[in-house]
């Protein structure tokens, strides 16, 4: 079996070094730089940009956000949008992270906002995919308000107002709270 039908039978799109170094089983890294670079040069592997590789573009953007930054989740106006909350379509994708930080990779930003490591770290509402990691609707309206206190959500279907009150409660913020009871509010 050759090395690129070892990564097509892998459930990943998007690789990095280390992901090809355990598909592949090469500890030796100057072995597998080798291996990277071969592979590259037959057009096999594509490169998005460094440390980050794929065989085939159909790969999904939110998995891509996780291996740019891998300490971080799917959240804010992406989530909501994804949740049905917001219907305006944001070309960008946002994340929250330990730091801030943008990251153009062909036409698309990844942004990466940073919030508190005691939040962060809460798995409160964080949803875990096949290859990324995606707040919750209740978790993305916090995250959001957290961040953009008066944000306004266009459909509050479904929400879970239960969970929306415990999540907000990982913030420790008193204007979260205030907005979150205001929306749960005007929902009712």
């Amino acid at each position: 079996m050759t090395k690129i039908t070892e990564l097509l039978k892998a459930r990943q799109k998007i690789l990095t070094i280390q992901d090809l170094g355990v598909i592949w089983r090469e500890n030796d890294r100057k072995k597998l730089i080798e291996a990277i670079k071969y592979y590259l040069r037959k057009g096999d592997l594509k490169k998005i940009k460094k440390g980050i590789y794929y065989i085939e573009k159909d790969f999904d953007d939110f998995e891509l956000a996780q291996k740019i930054v891998p300490v971080s989740y799917i959240s804010f106006y992406t989530a909501l949008n994804k949740h049905g909350v917001v219907f305006q379509y944001y070309k960008n994708i946002h994340s929250m992270a330990l730091k801030t930080k943008n990251v153009k990779v062909e036409d698309k930003i990844f942004k990466y906002h940073q919030i508190k490591s005691d939040i962060f770290f809460n798995s409160l509402g964080i949803e875990q995919k096949e290859n990324y990691l995606i707040a919750s609707k209740e978790r993305a309206i916090c995250d959001s308000l957290y961040l953009k206190p008066k944000l306004a959500f266009d459909n509050l279907s479904g929400l879970d107002v239960e969970k929306l009150l415990k999540i907000a409660g990982i913030y420790e913020n008193q204007n979260l709270l205030k907005e979150i009871k205001k929306l749960i509010k005007d929902y009712a």
